[in-house]
Formats: structure tokens, C-alpha cells, sequence
């Protein structure tokens, strides 16, 4: 029997009966190194904490269940989506009709308007001119 081809619930119900053991696919020194493997961000491959939502150091969404969970899901797809106008330009064509489809699942009737963003980005042309002033403290106490 090929499991690949034949999964229904008779051949789950005879590969339980089945008296043959079946091999531990994982050596015992895998399991181990697993559990003690520090997760990294999946952005900046930084290594994050187990209990933060953001990683410290560039702040995008991380977790064992961030695409998944809602709320944090609303953060991901912000993030692809601003990293699709912000920042140098981009010009490999797969990451562009990625960022066309995801804009046309996220924003349906206002899509026009993140592809104007996109196109200027791609042009090199910033949106807009960060210029804050250097801060300093004035104590004359």
C-alpha cells in the first residue's frame, strides 16, 4: 500500500492494526538540539524572546502563531505591504506581482493608489522627506 495514494479511514484503520513498528524518523541528538534551538526573527534573524509579540530589534511581527493569530496577522500584512513602498527600490519582478496581488486583496478599489506608491519607489523617488531636527536638551538648571 502506498500511504501517499491511499490515506482514507479503512487504511488508517489497518496501518493501526498493523503489527510492524514503524522507524523514529529523528535521531535522539535532533530532538534534543531542537529543544534547545533559540528562535530567531524571521525578518532580521535576530534571536527574539519566546513571549514578545515584536522582535527588538527591527519590530516586525514574530511568534510561533503570527500569521495565524488576527490580530497579529493585521500587523504582517501591514509590514509586506509598507516594506512595498517604503525603503530603497526594488526591482525583482516576482516581489513586484506579489505586492500588485496582495494590494488587490487588501485594498480592492484604493490598489490604484498603492501602485502609484510602488511605481514611484521603483523610480527611486522617496514618499516623503524625513527631516527632523537633531534633538537637544537645553538645562539650565
Amino acid at each position: 500500500m502506498s500511504e501517499p495514494f491511499f490515506n482514507g479511514p479503512l487504511a488508517q484503520l489497518v496501518r493501526s492494526m498493523s503489527s510492524e513498528a514503524r522507524p523514529d524518523p529523528w535521531p535522539a541528538d535532533v530532538e534534543v538540539k531542537l529543544k534547545t534551538a533559540v528562535p530567531l526573527c524571521v525578518n532580521c534573524l535576530s534571536p527574539r524572546s519566546d513571549y514578545r509579540r515584536f522582535c527588538q530589534n527591527c519590530g516586525h511581527p514574530t511568534g510561533d502563531f503570527a500569521a495565524l493569530d488576527p490580530y497579529q496577522q493585521l500587523f504582517l500584512v501591514g509590514d509586506v505591504l509598507r516594506k512595498g513602498v517604503i525603503g530603497p527600490p526594488d526591482k525583482r519582478v516576482g516581489v513586484q506581482l506579489f505586492l500588485i496581488m496582495s494590494a488587490i486583496a487588501q485594498y480592492s478599489l484604493f490598489a490604484p493608489v498603492y501602485w502609484f506608491w510602488m511605481v514611484r519607489r521603483a523610480l527611486g523617488k522617496p514618499i516623503c522627506s524625513n527631516y527632523r531636527k537633531e534633538f537637544t536638551s537645553d538645562e539650565s538648571a
